[in-house]
């Protein structure tokens, strides 16, 4: 599909896409909710000119959200547990070309409110948790260049690295992030080439190289703290690459050094799991 809105909410670790974790709950424009990765039909089809409520109720016995859509309930989408109210909630959109407006109390509702629910803009100053907002500046905003050859270990670090410093807030930049986004009826490629890893690997290198240049563009306005995930094994590749990142007050490298034998050994079990 060449267009996706996907609206919910969230806890503040949110992955890239709403409703593909443990801690987000969406509402997809194909009358999908989504959970966990786990996408079960709701409600009705929305597209262009519709106006989508998100809806949570934190207040009573039993903790929910749900939907409407332009003005009609559809009803409970989800029924939240006791473990997943314990951290704050935040509204939140996943979307693929499709320009569309947040309204969070600003000006009226198209529709009226369901009895008994306000727009967020209107809770309680000590009821709102802040997020975390990542650096301030670009003299803030740190760039982290991974180094090692395949198999040994990078995209292991940048995960253990990004979950001991929340606060940062990293990006993760790489082609294994864009092939695990990568979709067919719900199941990720990356573990299904079925013999076309090369064609694969370049697709996800093309979006990588977009996003270098969105990056370019949209950096000082937006700072974030950036990880990326190749090989980079190449000094000329290294240099090209930084040009990119060049406004970051801070880049730093971390080589990944493995030995041969382990590398061997890792390649093959890559090699039999996934078939490349």
């Amino acid at each position: 599909n060449g267009c996706i809105l996907r609206v919910g909410w969230s806890h503040d670790e949110l992955d890239i896409s709403l409703g593909e974790n443990e801690t987000s709950w969406g509402y997809g424009g194909t009358a999908k909710k989504s959970h966990d990765n786990k996408y079960l039909s709701y409600g009705e089809r929305y597209g262009v000119g519709d106006s989508i409520i998100c809806y949570i109720d934190l207040q009573s016995n039993e903790k929910t959200i749900s939907f409407a859509r332009n003005g009609k309930n559809l009803g409970t989408a989800f029924t939240l547990t006791p473990e997943q109210i314990k951290k704050p909630f935040f509204p939140s959109v996943s979307s693929k070309n499709v320009k569309f407006l947040l309204n969070f109390g600003q000006q009226p509702t198209r529709h009226p409110l369901q009895e008994g629910y306000k727009m967020i803009a209107f809770t309680p100053a000590p009821l709102i948790h802040p997020c975390v907002s990542g650096p301030a500046t670009m003299d803030d905003a740190e760039f982290v260049m991974m180094v090692g050859l395949p198999a040994a270990g990078k995209s292991t670090w940048c995960e253990n690295h990004a979950a001991a410093n929340p606060d940062k807030r990293y990006n993760i930049l790489g082609t294994n992030l864009i092939m695990e986004k990568m979709k067919v009826t719900g199941l990720t490629r990356k573990r299904n080439y079925h013999g076309r890893w090369e064609e694969l690997i370049q697709k996800a290198t093309g979006v990588l190289n977009t996003l270098f240049k969105i990056v370019e563009k949209k950096l000082e306005r937006f700072p974030r703290n950036i990880i990326l995930d190749q090989t980079n094994v190449y000094e000329s590749a290294r240099r090209r690459k930084l040009k990119n990142f060049a406004k970051f007050g801070s880049k730093v490298a971390v080589v990944i050094v493995t030995s041969g034998e382990e590398l061997n050994k890792r390649n093959a079990k890559r090699e039999k799991e996934e078939g490349k």
